[in-house]
């Protein structure tokens, strides 16, 4: 009796435009995204496929493209960015850009524990983003962690900004609320945490009435500035061994330093002439 075997995947190897499908790295609402490789520039791109079964339904072609248009309108270093949405050979796709780092939970992940600079920067990275939103008032999903792309060079994104899924976010102060919950979820599934960052998440938590955060904006200032204070950029001494020169001499000097020689071979000069021809 043999394993019943998976039939391939007909879409890898095949090319949508630009775009040369090569493996499937994942599922989101839409469908499958798979990991391409874009041929006019060969560069790695994700595209998301939207789902045969999902393009049958009445109107969801067109609510594919609108948020893939609207998410390529919105450029933010902490949002991923969509390249490109259309239609080809019957399949309707969108291009955007390839984040190779791993899930959330391990990339918060060092040595059994917490990396707390990343945390810091992580939860700067994802305020920044939300705060974004909140400026321009884009509706938005709140921050769940499973919406936090990673990049092995250590930037995080967030993806699928239209709130689909559940209502969006009411108030910055209510996403203030909702990203202590997640990043304290994400710790205590790894490991204990200092008592700064505790503290740090924990002022984010704070009931009205108290000092509290009351956007995105502020705790990224504040999470930069404890990061900076926990985590202090290393300076590198360079030795100046064999790299001192000595300094570019002007004609100026050069013409004052030939004057004194002048002046010195006189004064030699004189007393030689005066030890050998006494009075």
């Amino acid at each position: 009796m043999t394993e019943p075997t998976s039939a391939p995947d007909p879409l890898i190897g095949r090319t949508l435009r630009a775009y040369e499908l090569q493996e499937e790295i994942g599922i989101s609402r839409w469908g499958k995204v798979y990991r391409a490789i874009q041929t006019s520039t060969n560069r790695l791109v994700a595209v998301r496929i939207l789902s045969p079964e999902l393009a049958a339904m009445p109107g969801k072609t067109n609510h594919f493209l609108e948020e893939s248009r609207t998410d390529a309108a919105l450029v933010h270093p902490h949002l991923v960015a969509v390249y490109e949405a259309g239609q080809t050979e019957g399949v309707y796709f969108c291009a955007m850009e390839y984040m190779d780092g791993p899930p959330l939970s391990q990339f918060l992940r060092k040595d059994g524990g917490v990396d707390e600079h990343r945390l810091l920067l992580t939860i700067v990275g994802v305020a920044r983003a939300l705060d974004f939103f909140w400026q321009r008032q884009i509706p938005h999903q709140p921050p769940q962690d499973k919406n936090v792309l990673t990049n092995a060079d250590g930037t995080v994104k967030l993806i699928n900004v239209e709130p689909i899924e559940m209502q969006p976010s009411q108030s910055p102060r209510e996403d203030v609320l909702n990203l202590a919950v997640m990043f304290a979820t994400l710790a205590n599934d790894i490991a204990p945490v200092s008592k700064s960052i505790s503290e740090f998440v924990e002022t984010m938590m704070v009931r009205e009435g108290h000092k509290q955060f009351a956007s995105p904006g502020e705790v990224a200032d504040a999470a930069e500035a404890l990061d900076r204070k926990l985590f202090p950029p290393v300076k590198v001494v360079r030795s100046t061994i064999g790299q001192i020169r000595p300094k570019h001499v002007g004609p100026v000097a050069v013409a004052a330093l030939g004057l004194l020689a002048l002046a010195l071979v006189a004064v030699a000069a004189w007393f030689w002439w005066h030890a050998h021809h006494p009075r």
